[in-house]
C-alpha cells in the first residue's frame, strides 16, 4: 500500500523541492571535491558554483566538514543502491558482481561526461570528525562484506576463478 501522499508527490512540495536542492548541492561540491579536492574547496567556491550565498547554502549544510561527509555518504549509499538492484536482478553471484560494476563504471562515465549527479571519491575520509569516518567506514565495511560474500559464492559455485576475494575486489574497486 502505497502511503506517499499526494503532496509528498508534486513537483511543487517544498519537501522534495529541498530534497532536489540538497541534491543539486551535493552533485555540485562532488565535482569540486573530486577535481580541486575536498580539504581545498570552500564553501563559497560550492556556493558560487551554484549561484548562490554561502550563507544560503547553509539551509542544506551546517559546515564543510558536514558537506563532505554528505558527499562521501551519498557515494557510498549509491554503491549500496546498485548492489541491491544488481541482487534483485539476477540470482547468479557472477552476474550480480557485474552487473554491480557495470553500473558503477555507467555512473562514473556519465559524470565525466557531465550527466547525472556526481559522486565524490571518498579520498579524505580519515580527516573527517570521528564519528562520520567510523560511520563512513562501518558502511564500507558492510559494502564490501556483501561484494566479498558474492564472489565467495560464485568461486564455490565454480563461475569464478578461485582467488582471494578480498584482495581481488579491492584491486577491482580500487
Amino acid at each position: 500500500m502505497d502511503t506517499t501522499t499526494s503532496e509528498q508527490r508534486s513537483p511543487f512540495s517544498r519537501g522534495l523541492q529541498r530534497e532536489t536542492k540538497r541534491a543539486a548541492v551535493l552533485s555540485c561540491a562532488a565535482k569540486l571535491f573530486n577535481t580541486k579536492g575536498a580539504r581545498s574547496t570552500t564553501l563559497a567556491d560550492v556556493a558560487s558554483r551554484l549561484g548562490l550565498t554561502k550563507t544560503s547554502l547553509y539551509y542544506y549544510v551546517a559546515t564543510k566538514e558536514d558537506l563532505i561527509y554528505q558527499c562521501y555518504d551519498a557515494n557510498v549509499r549509491q554503491a549500496h543502491t546498485q548492489l541491491d538492484t544488481a541482487e534483485r536482478a539476477s540470482d547468479a553471484p557472477l552476474e550480480r558482481l557485474l552487473l554491480f560494476l557495470e553500473s558503477q563504471i555507467a555512473t562514473t562515465l556519465r559524470s565525466l561526461d557531465g550527466e547525472g549527479d556526481f559522486y565524490a571519491a571518498p579520498l579524505e575520509v580519515a580527516s573527517l570528525a570521528s564519528e562520520h569516518r567510523q560511520a563512513l567506514e562501518a558502511d564500507y565495511r558492510r559494502l564490501l562484506r556483501r561484494l566479498i560474500d558474492l564472489m565467495s559464492q560464485g568461486i564455490a559455485q565454480g563461475d569464478i576463478k578461485p582467488c582471494n576475494p578480498v584482495v581481488t575486489l579491492r584491486a577491482i574497486l580500487g
